[in-house]
């Protein structure tokens, strides 16, 4: 019972957080063309960077639903991907590195988070 109240308190924390940063951003990144484009890089706290600020980061967007998600670039570093949120039956859902390009389409909160390590 205490997991469970636990487990809601974060999710509602995740939701807040996620409307506070859609609010308050001046300069946020909306998907354009239907797609939300991160680049590798090899600057530190820029690694995934979609180019424009977002709550201090570059590496978050605000996408509606049906958006395409790439991730491109020029680093000399390998760069990986994992889920750690995302709907339940969403598709290509939970995924690790793979694919390069993915498109996220199941309307919900999504997070990934990006790790980096020598070629």
């Amino acid at each position: 019972m205490l997991g469970m109240l636990s487990y809601q308190k974060i999710v509602n924390a995740i939701v807040v957080f996620t409307a506070i940063l859609a609010f308050l951003s001046a300069s946020n990144v909306f998907a354009g063309n239907n797609e939300v484009n991160f680049a590798y890089t090899d600057h530190p706290g820029h690694w995934l960077d979609t180019g424009s600020e977002v709550a201090g980061s570059r590496s978050i967007a605000i996408a509606t639903p049906g958006v395409r998600i790439n991730f491109s670039g020029n680093s000399n570093t390998v760069h990986t991907r994992i889920s750690l949120i995302y709907p339940a039956g969403a598709a290509g859902m939970p995924f690790n590195t793979e694919p390069i390009i993915c498109g996220l389409y199941t309307q919900r909160l999504y997070s990934c988070v990006g790790q980096q390590g020598d070629l």
